[in-house]
């Protein structure tokens, strides 16, 4: 599936770096060539290796293999090694299917330049080769049920996932220098595309057969879950164009709407809540004082503070985490400037949407202040990389509106024509905080810092928000889990390469965005209430407006349960579990 889907000849991107054993293997290890892509020669390599580890085992070949081109007989599934490198572009061969006898079936071009410039021997353009590794060939279905039993294969992880862990299991083996290079060669090939293949195995098998789930009446809901977690954790297609005449002067019309009531909302700078002060009151300083001696704990209960705060959540754990890490006084920013901006940008957050609000904002920010503290993630970062951390995590939901991306771009609504469909709420999060503080010095908490820092700070901030866009998650992961396995826990190595913590910074506020569904059950269940009524919110309007409704935003057919299982399966387990929380 890899060789058809990339097959850029090796010769135009060149071995990748640090790829030592691809450059050996290239030397005469390996049957490859420049004119094959990567996946190709790992093709080669694999389909060989069956032979030559069937005979070192001590399996006979029931057939021999000969050369296409010079009839040497020889254990390569193509060709000699003498031929391989005059052979042509092999970038239209196919890939080998199974033949009614078990075979391996290969299809392959002649070669341009017989060796020892000989006349080569006229035929069809295409030969086919059969090869019998064994006397019993292994079927597909036979390696994967041996893999499973070893626990190389795992529905949770994706295709491209299994192969590394299958194939790095073999270099415990006692191998020769050729299969070993070829090895490592096919395991950094699979690294350099495991970025884009990322979906879980039991994802994609879901989402490729999606169109024919005929599940029955008891399995549904079960269906209703795998749809919500396809549309929503894996991603998007293109944007669909609306084409009609009538529509474009209306969304012309629309952006400018838009534009103004964001420009009016700006220069409303006296319509903010007042800001959060913890000497207003004792009673109050108590109660704070006994929720947020718990922040440090991952048990800790954000609805607590809410209650303790009257409805100021975030400012108060804004404020607390702030002085906490001694942020204020180290980066020397304005405390009545701080506390203006907690209380603007708490204001943002909407109190009647279910899950999307201050309380939530408010959770998130102790999350990443739990990560950063007993995770150690702090002894990774500089004191304003924490702050961005912790200040991305206090706007990242700032002025949502109850409804998720698919819906703004299927109503063409104006911030999905704002921003193009493209990250729709996490742009329009960032913009209108963003061009606040811009315009306002009096909620600028960026204003006594360096110009170099305050840029550096919103750079990082805007990569993070962004970076929680739920299309982008399983992407997200497997580039964490690689750059853990490349740098391990020496800070030193990940403070060698800024886009390493660019990326540490990400996944601290993308893990602390979903550990509702982690904490204690009791409040994990309200948390999970809470989404799925904001759900149903949605799902009545998307009814009322004639639009689909979304997965999962159903009142019919949607159950907690089933759907917090699903989540939590096939999404937070297996995140939590790249870098298990300490």
């Amino acid at each position: 599936i890899a060789a058809c889907r990339r097959r850029l000849p090796m010769s135009e991107v060149g071995v990748a770096p640090g790829g030592a054993a691809k450059r050996r293997a290239c030397n005469g290890y390996f049957p490859g060539h420049g004119r094959g892509s990567h996946f190709y020669n790992v093709f080669i390599f694999l389909s060989s290796l069956t032979i030559v580890l069937g005979e070192t085992a001590g399996m006979d070949r029931t057939a021999s293999t000969y050369c296409l081109s010079c009839g040497a007989e020889t254990v390569r599934v193509f060709a000699c090694h003498a031929c391989m490198s005059s052979m042509q572009d092999l970038s239209e061969t196919t890939m080998p299917g199974t033949s009614r006898s078990g075979e391996l079936a290969v299809q392959i071009r002649d070669c341009s330049e017989p060796p020892n410039n000989e006349t080569p021997t006229p035929g069809p353009a295409v030969h086919h080769v059969h090869i019998d590794a064994r006397n019993n060939s292994m079927s597909l279905q036979d390696a994967v049920s041996i893999l499973k039993e070893q626990k190389y294969i795992d529905v949770h992880r994706s295709p491209t996932e299994n192969a590394l862990s299958a194939l790095s299991s073999t270099l415990c083996m006692d191998l020769d220098d050729k299969v070993r290079a070829s090895i490592m060669y096919a395991i950094d090939t699979l690294k350099s595309d495991s970025a884009n293949n990322a979906v879980p195995l039991g994802l994609s098998a879901i989402k490729a057969d999606a169109s024919k789930m005929d599940l029955p009446v008891a399995e549904g809901e079960k269906k209703v879950v795998y749809e919500w977690l396809i549309s929503n954790w894996t991603p998007a297609a293109a944007p669909r164009r609306r084409n009609s005449e009538k529509r474009s002067f209306r969304s012309v019309a629309q952006s400018i709407k838009f534009a103004i009531k964001l420009r009016s909302a700006f220069e409303r700078r006296n319509q903010s809540p007042e800001a959060f002060s913890p000497d207003s009151d004792p009673d109050d300083r108590e109660r704070l004082a006994s929720v947020l001696a718990k922040a440090d704990v991952w048990s800790w209960d954000s609805f607590a503070l809410a209650s303790a705060s009257r409805d100021r959540p975030l400012q108060a754990m804004g404020w607390h985490v702030l002085n906490s890490w001694n942020l204020i006084r180290e980066l020397k920013l304005d405390s009545v400037t701080v506390r203006s901006w907690l209380a603007f940008v708490e204001g943002l957050y909407n109190p009647a949407n279910h899950y999307h609000n201050a309380t939530h904002a408010a959770d998130v920010v102790q999350a990443c202040h739990h990560l950063l503290l007993k995770c150690r993630a702090a002894d990774f970062l500089t004191s304003l990389q924490v702050m961005s951390v912790l200040v991305a995590a206090m706007l990242h939901d700032a002025g949502h509106d109850g409804l998720n991306n698919s819906y703004h771009q299927n109503a063409a609504t104006e911030r999905a024509l704002a921003f193009n469909d493209q990250s729709v709420q996490e742009n329009y999060h960032l913009s209108t905080v963003l061009s606040r503080m811009a315009r306002d010095p009096s909620v600028d908490i960026f204003a006594n810092l360096a110009q170099a820092q305050a840029r550096e700070a919103r750079r990082l901030i805007i990569h993070m928000i962004l970076g929680t866009d739920m299309k982008g998650h399983f992407k997200c992961v497997q580039g964490f889990k690689l750059l853990i396995g490349t740098n391990g826990k020496d800070p030193a190595n990940w403070q060698a390469d800024s886009s390493s913590l660019d990326q540490l910074c990400l996944n601290i506020l993308h893990a602390a965005d979903l550990s509702n569904s982690s904490r204690p059950f009791p409040i994990a269940h309200r948390w999970a209430e809470a989404v799925l009524e904001e759900f149903f919110v949605q799902g009545d309007r998307e009814k009322a407006e004639g639009l689909p409704v979304s997965p999962m935003c159903s009142r019919d057919g949607t159950v907690l349960p089933a759907s917090q299982i699903g989540f939590i399966r096939f999404v937070v387990l297996p995140y939590y579990q790249v870098c298990p929380l300490g």
